[in-house]
């Protein structure tokens, strides 16, 4: 890793939330690299999002300035870890702006991070998707293109269709008792919103969470 200090991270799932009223927070799309849900979060027993690398592949993210997340840049490593990710320097150069931004000039030396599994480890019975997790990432980014006046929908949607496919099952219907510890939603129709994207995939979810 860079020995600057990073200023800027790449938010790719419920993170992003911390963009809505940032008028720093910049909407970009990550070439060569792909988001799944690959990392397994033991203290809910469940899989969230991970980046890899992967020429070819994109995903669209909230690029944030560190001090909006409310922790330094130790405590974000420390709490990521929980999920088995750490911390990897990205360049501006693999960073494309939605039109009408421009991502931010770093120093010389200085990285963008982003958080990748140091294993891949897909989505199992016993560590399925939570859709609670789903509807904040979805919320997240609808609300954050929606502000930036990119399209909350279109946003939201290159997510859905920026995400590894083959990563979305089995998902664990836990909207009654939500196991995502931050299941705190800006619109309260995400859900519904939620539930027509993933029909789209053949998704229907699981009814019950796991004990």
């Amino acid at each position: 890793m860079s020995e600057i200090a990073p200023r800027w991270i790449l938010a790719i799932g419920s993170l992003a939330a911390k963009g809505v009223g940032c008028p720093q927070a910049v909407p970009v799309r990550l070439v060569n690299w792909r988001r799944g849900f690959y990392a397994r979060v033991s203290d809910h027993h469940a899989t969230g999002l991970g980046a890899v690398p992967a020429p070819g592949a994109s995903l669209n993210g909230v690029l944030l300035p560190i001090g909006v997340v409310g922790e330094t840049i130790k405590d974000i490593d420390e709490r990521e870890a929980v999920s088995d990710l750490s911390r990897r320097d990205l360049n501006s150069v693999d960073l494309h702006p939605y039109s009408g931004f421009q991502v931010p000039r770093l120093r010389p030396g200085e990285t963008v991070a982003i958080y990748t599994p140091n294993n891949i480890l897909r989505p199992a019975p016993e560590y399925p998707v939570l859709r609670s997790y789903i509807d904040v990432c979805f919320d997240a980014f609808k609300a954050f293109g929606s502000e930036k006046g990119v399209g909350g929908k279109l946003f939201a949607e290159d997510f859905l269709r920026t995400t590894d496919p083959e990563s979305w099952k089995p998902i664990a219907d836990d909207r009654a008792r939500p196991l995502y510890p931050r299941y705190v939603l800006l619109d309260p129709e995400t859900p519904n919103y939620v539930d027509e994207l993933l029909r789209r995939l053949g998704l229907p979810g699981r009814r019950n969470p796991p004990d």
